[in-house]
């Protein structure tokens, strides 16, 4: 039990400092236009009539177009709670992946997450996991690869019979 708590350490400490450092960059209210636009019918433009790609994340266009669609909220809060989330998310797999793949490999002990104390002692990752941009999404995407990796790498069954890092 310690070490699961050892190990949600740098997804409290990141909640916190994030959420205290909230802010949007400039940069996506490039992408809110254009999830107004798509949501006006325009499609996925920043400028109506001009067939110009605007955005840097397909993905993080259509989950913020999806969230405002059934949601009340503003879509710069949406952005914000969508970064933290996925920041969070990415955090804790990255970090439970750790503890996966050492459980596996027969280390027994306590799994202290330096490297992740590292990452969220920082201002960077404080700054961007509420900027409205999609590191939140890039975060979950690097932390579900190494869920998935440290699972099927210390896996003892052959590869035919396993079905996916889910298993």
């Amino acid at each position: 039990m310690i070490g699961v708590v050892l190990v949600a350490v740098p997804v409290v400490i990141l909640a916190w400092t994030a959420w205290t450092h909230r802010w949007t960059a400039d940069d996506a209210f490039i992408d809110f236009r254009v999830v107004r636009n798509l949501r006006q019918g325009h499609g996925p433009v920043f400028n109506v009539g001009e067939r110009v790609e605007a955005d840097t994340s397909t993905l993080w266009i259509f989950l913020l177009a999806v969230v405002d669609l059934l949601t009340p909220f503003k879509l710069e809060w949406i952005a914000a709670a969508l970064g933290l989330a996925g920041s969070l998310v990415g955090v804790a797999l990255a970090t439970f992946g750790t503890r996966r793949a050492l459980a596996r490999l027969g280390r027994r002990g306590l799994v202290l997450p330096l490297g992740m104390l590292v990452y969220v002692a920082l201002r960077p990752a404080w700054d961007f996991a509420t900027s409205g941009l999609e590191n939140g999404l890039e975060l979950v995407w690097l932390g579900a690869c190494w869920w998935c990796l440290s699972g099927a790498a210390t896996s003892k069954e052959p590869r035919r019979r396993r079905c996916g890092c889910w298993c």
